[in-house]
């Protein structure tokens, strides 16, 4: 999904960056459009430059999966786990899982 474009996926994608930008302190904001405006390719790129991929603004399949994959660790995947959280929690020794690799 390119920068400008307008798609209903983009609506699920701004939803993920927006409940992961709870986790972190220097996460842009924006709002949820279901467009890839400026402000939503800024935060992409964030993302993008903090998962170690080419940074280019634009929502592409390692991108999509890095999301995904960040989401499931810190927000949870709907089973009452946090993998992430309880991995920073030093009462856990669970350890932190690493990104999906392609």
């Amino acid at each position: 999904i390119e920068k400008g474009s307008d798609n209903v996926h983009l609506f699920v994608m701004q939803g993920v960056l927006t409940a992961l930008g709870q986790f972190y302190e220097d996460a842009p904001t924006f709002a949820v459009t279901g467009i890839l405006d400026e402000p939503t390719a800024q935060a992409v790129l964030w993302f993008q430059d903090r998962a170690g991929l080419p940074q280019t603004g634009d929502i592409d399949k390692k991108t999509w999966a890095h999301l995904a994959h960040e989401y499931r660790q810190i927000v949870g995947d709907g089973t009452g786990t946090f993998p992430i959280r309880a991995a920073q929690d030093p009462q856990n020794d669970i350890p932190r899982q690493p990104l999906p690799q392609e």
